[in-house]
């Protein structure tokens, strides 16, 4: 129980410095979410989080959340973190594999959660959550809405282009630009490592390795997403877009959502809504303040 009290309070320190996830933390053991297990066509196993907001007996609206990178649980952070939004909404998040109910990722994460920790694995996963929980629905939503932070914003791209019950996409913290094309441009504004190029090569000599890493993350996690081109997603797309953008995000450079916009335009899509919030970072924080419920409640009004 020590071990535990001591790693829940550094969680919290780290969380709060790193990423402003500490208020967040700490509620969510005031009303904390019970996990569920999801069990896969392969026979095993992840677990998911669900709950509602407003009347969630008769939810006109199912939002799939997809997180970002790592292996800290959703029961942290997620009922927290879509603070602002209101309406009749039933939310469902599912966890990647090898990822327990309370898994920090505080001190890093196993070996079995590296194997699964790539592109197609995540996608795969997710678009299997989403059909069968849509299946199985007895009273069908009106509005289905993939929601997407950081790199789960191209799984929920990936989805809404393929899986036609999808209403509405909404990301935070992403644009349309490759992986590798934003950290070279990230290593310019010494915001991340300038070895990026030597790493990529390497990566690239073994691209289905987990034991090799970088940067916390197996070859095969690097070499799935690296060269992904999220506007082949977003092309294919005629529902609408949502996108909340932090001007000072360190996590994935400004240019990326600038360089989203003007594709959209140049292929004459107007379903793109974007706000991108001055002085915010990764995610939409700045100065001590959150700008996330600002978007949530745009969001709402958007839906």
């Amino acid at each position: 129980m020590h071990k535990l009290k001591l790693s829940i309070l550094l969680l919290i320190s780290v969380l709060a410095g790193c990423a402003g996830y500490g208020r967040l933390l700490i509620e969510s053991y005031t009303n904390p979410l019970e996990p569920q297990i999801f069990k896969h066509a392969d026979g095993t196993e992840s677990l998911y989080y669900q709950f509602s907001i407003g009347d969630g007996t008769n939810a006109d609206t199912y939002l799939f959340f997809i997180g970002g990178s790592g292996c800290h649980s959703h029961k942290y952070y997620l009922r927290q973190y879509l603070e602002g939004l209101s309406g009749n909404i039933k939310v469902l998040a599912l966890q990647k594999r090898a990822v327990g109910d309370r898994t920090t990722g505080l001190f890093g994460c196993s070996d079995q959660f590296h194997e699964f920790d790539y592109f197609a694995q995540w996608v795969s996963d997710q678009s299997q959550f989403v059909s069968r929980i849509l299946n199985s629905a007895t009273i069908k939503p009106r509005k289905v809405l993939m929601f997407g932070v950081s790199e789960g914003a191209n799984v929920a791209a990936a989805i809404a282009a393929s899986e036609s019950r999808v209403t509405h996409l909404a990301i935070i913290g992403h644009g349309g630009m490759k992986q590798i094309d934003e950290l070279r441009i990230l290593a310019g504004k010494n915001k991340f490592p300038d070895d990026i190029e030597n790493n990529y090569r390497k990566i690239l000599t073994d691209p289905t390795s987990t034991s090799k890493r970088v940067y916390g993350h197996g070859y095969r996690y690097w070499a799935s997403a690296l060269d992904l081109d999220p506007m082949d997603f977003y092309s294919k797309l005629t529902i609408p877009v949502l996108v909340g953008f932090g001007e000072n995000d360190s996590s994935v450079p400004v240019e990326a959502v600038y360089y989203m916009k003007e594709r959209f335009q140049a292929l004459g899509k107007s379903n793109l809504t974007l706000f991108i919030y001055p002085g915010a970072d990764h995610v939409l924080n700045a100065n001590g303040k959150s700008f996330r419920p600002d978007f949530f409640k745009k969001l709402t009004d958007w839906l």
